[in-house]
């Protein structure tokens, strides 16, 4: 692709080679590892290089790989060296544990990526074999330093696995030209662009975390400042922390860390935080709650932050991420009627350019008219390309994708909703 990642990346190192592309805060509050543009092109071009020279090309590549620098440095130089970056949990605790086991034992011919090797064999010897030892590659010498030729935009770059531990996962295929597409909307849905600094605390094995608080912010030059999900989960004052700290112009996350927010952030401490600079707090990945993000903008409205801000939005991992969202305009909401009872629900925005919505029937499949409730379907670029299929290590057609009557590929979300003026609302 001429307007592929790493292309991306060397356009940004050239032009702006001293700013702060990636800031980690490994506790959630001081800064502990950095990188410029230049500094970031370099690692990952030397790193695709090694990838490719191993003829890892076509090949998913387990990401096993703490939150960090290492972990967007390995992500990027895996999609760039023309490999399947498999992003996991890691290291995997809980239910993670069986998480991992599935996801590994689902895809056999893969290579596993870890920034500590003894961290993967210790979980399960047997893996040694396929272990490549991410800190060994980026030091071997005589290492290629010229980058990979990128590959096509139909070629697979990431496969999203779902969540879930009683089952197989699910492994969502999304290409270059997924990913190409999907950033593009989340510039027009999201309002980024070079100026942008984007903090978050999402895991970076969850499509949001993925693409909208890693992949996104760089391909346009962002600058994108990371903290752990547990470094948030155990003081939510970290996430509000840095935005005032680091000049935070977009953030997000699902609903309840909104409400985690209102219940742990005390008024002395939110007194003291500047949170006037963030023009986006977008909320997906889990039904969105007019009434939490309503009062979470009350509460913070003291430490400057403008209800304005706020930015309810859907998505899903078989359209990489984004489906709908509009920057600028706030919380709206909707009526609706749920078990005979009327019911306020948040407006998730209009979709992007290139992201087409349509309400059908959930059993005929038929087209509704705007403020029925059905199925919602989309289509676009941005859908998925398929699944992984575990027996033939191939690349199958989605399993709730369909087509429309001009022929038109769209795909079945499973998700309730409906067309209002203001945009759609997801009836959860």
């Amino acid at each position: 692709m001429k307007d592929g990642l790493l292309h991306r990346l060397a356009a940004h190192a050239a032009a702006t080679p001293d700013k702060a592309a990636l800031r980690f805060l490994e506790k959630g509050e001081r800064e502990t590892e950095s990188l410029t543009y230049a500094e970031l092109f370099d690692a990952t071009a030397q790193l695709a290089g090694v990838l490719c020279a191993r003829g890892l090309a076509g090949r998913p590549v387990i990401l096993a790989i703490p939150a960090g620098t290492a972990f967007v440095t390995a992500l990027l130089a895996v999609i760039s060296a023309g490999a399947i970056a498999v992003p996991v949990p890691f290291p995997p605790l809980g239910e993670g544990r069986n998480r991992f086991r599935a996801i590994v034992s689902g895809l056999p011919d893969a290579a596993i990526l870890a920034g500590a090797p003894d961290s993967v064999t210790g979980f399960d010897p047997a893996l040694s074999e396929r272990v490549l030892d991410l800190g060994a590659l980026t030091r071997a010498p005589g290492s290629p330093a010229t980058p990979p030729d990128q590959p096509g935009p139909d070629a697979p770059a990431v496969i999203q696995f779902s969540s879930g531990s009683t089952a197989q996962p699910r492994g969502i295929v999304v290409t270059h030209g997924n990913i190409a597409a999907n950033v593009a909307m989340m510039a027009d849905g999201f309002a980024l662009d070079r100026t942008s600094v984007c903090v978050h605390w999402l895991p970076p094995h969850h499509d949001m975390g993925l693409f909208g608080a890693i992949l996104a912010p760089l391909w346009f030059g962002a600058e994108a400042v990371l903290m752990p999900a547990f470094a948030f989960l155990q003081k939510p004052l970290r996430w509000l922390a840095a935005i005032s700290d680091h000049g935070g112009t977009i953030t997000g996350g699902p609903n309840f860390a909104y409400e985690l927010c209102l219940r742990r952030i005390g008024a002395a401490d939110l007194a003291r935080l500047d949170l006037s600079r963030l023009r986006v707090a977008y909320c997906g990945a889990e039904p969105v709650r007019a009434a939490s993000l309503a009062a979470f903008a009350a509460y913070t409205a003291q430490a400057g932050f403008r209800p304005d801000a706020l930015l309810p939005c859907y998505g899903l991992a078989e359209a990489t991420l984004l489906v709908s969202g509009t920057a600028g305009q706030g919380l709206r909401t909707a009526s609706t009627t749920i078990f005979g009872r009327r019911a306020e629900r948040a407006v998730c925005g209009t979709p992007p350019s290139g992201c087409r919505i349509a309400i059908r029937h959930p059993q005929s499949g038929a087209l509704l008219e705007p403020g029925k409730t059905g199925e919602v379907c989309i289509s676009g670029a941005h859908v998925a390309a398929g699944e992984w299929e575990v027996a033939t290590g191939q690349v199958v057609p989605l399993s709730n994708a369909a087509a429309s009557e001009d022929g038109e590929r769209y795909l079945r979300t499973g998700d309730l909703g409906f067309e209002a003026p203001e945009g759609l609302v997801v009836v959860d």
